[in-house]
């Protein structure tokens, strides 16, 4: 009996084994491509720069778009991304992809200040000028009144009334239970009579 409990033993745990095998083996190539993807995105990111010095802007483009709709870049490579795809916008007057793309570099990286010596003054009045407008928003966001705030607000009072109706349902249920029943409507006054 002891042998026999060994042997299923030892064969769950071998095929535990087999089974661990098998998904490293299945999964290995998975994580190998994920790293090879970022390396491979960081490696654009670097011929992105490159060409943006170059004023092929068009390029930048191609090569960074994919990655950062994929997100395998880290966060410090994303700022490096925004901020290229925000110059070249810029310098190709993309006016909307500049916003976006400033807007996004600016919500990642708060503090960010573009340099006087290398920028262009459109680069830096345009991010200047969505700072001002994503700090108005949040301002304005503070200060004017939540509207969705007076539902729950809506919802508790008609709660309230439930649990007052239910209260006084059952106080009328328990009178009557109790043998205290209220005068039926016939015995109730008429209206009084006219001078």
């Amino acid at each position: 009996m002891m042998i026999l409990n060994w042997r299923f033993a030892a064969g769950t745990f071998g095929s535990s084994l087999a089974w661990a095998l098998i998904a490293s083996l299945v999964l290995q190539p998975c994580g190998a491509a994920l790293a090879q993807t970022q390396t491979n995105c960081s490696s654009k990111l670097k011929q992105a720069e490159q060409k943006f010095s170059d004023a092929l802007f068009d390029e930048v483009i191609v090569l960074l778009e994919p990655c950062m709709k994929d997100g395998n870049l880290t966060l410090e490579e994303k700022g490096r991304a925004y901020e290229l795809l925000s110059k070249t916008y810029v310098a190709q007057s993309y006016i909307e992809q500049a916003t976006t793309s400033i807007r996004k570099l600016l919500e990642l990286v708060p503090n960010y200040k573009p340099n006087p010596e290398r920028d262009t003054p459109p680069f830096i009045a345009q991010v200047e000028q969505i700072r001002n407008q994503m700090r108005e928003e949040k301002e304005a966001a503070v200060t004017e009144p939540v509207t969705e705030a007076a539902f729950p607000q809506t919802w508790h009072l008609i709660a309230g009334g439930a649990v007052v109706a239910g209260v006084a349902a059952y106080f009328v249920f328990k009178k009557e239970e109790a043998g205290v029943v209220p005068p039926p409507p016939s015995v109730l006054p008429g209206p009084p009579s006219l001078p």
